[in-house]
């Protein structure tokens, strides 16, 4: 398990602008403006359990809506059951597809902050409607600590 958060952790500090640069393109701040707070980012990872029940009629069983408190969540492994949705403009709750392959990425609550609310929280929560265990690993990412905002 630490290896595959190692990898995880050198993955996202790798995300830089020269890569992404629609992801980090932020307009009061150069492209390359979080380059060095995210060059050695810091993170939890978790194992995310939600087991078997049946779904109710108000849809909340599992974790409610939220966002998030760090900079980023990537949720880098779920598995085929789904549940993950996340709140529309409109207040609609729109289903996350689990994608083979794929990388979830949630922007949260320091970030927002950070971009002058450029880019939003993402309001999201997890509905387990499968009728099985639902697992997911999760990274908690939050830019360098030794670094001024």
């Amino acid at each position: 398990m630490y290896q595959y958060y190692t990898t995880t952790l050198m993955f996202a500090g790798n995300v830089r602008a020269q890569d992404e640069p629609h992801f980090w393109a932020c307009p009061h701040l150069p492209a390359d403006g979080f380059d060095e707070y995210i060059k050695t980012p810091d993170g939890g990872m978790r194992i995310l359990n939600y087991p078997q029940q049946e779904a109710s009629v108000d849809d909340q069983n599992g974790t409610g809506g939220h966002t998030d408190f760090e900079c980023f969540i990537m949720i880098v492994n779920q598995d085929d059951c789904g549940g993950l949705e996340v709140l529309s403009e409109s207040g609609s709750w729109i289903r996350a597809k689990p994608v083979p392959g794929s990388l979830v990425v949630n922007i949260a609550d320091c970030f927002m902050r950070q971009t002058n609310d450029f880019f939003v929280s993402t309001v999201h929560r997890v509905v387990n409607k499968s009728g099985r265990e639902r697992y997911s690993v999760s990274l908690s990412l939050r830019l360098r600590s030794d670094q001024e905002a």
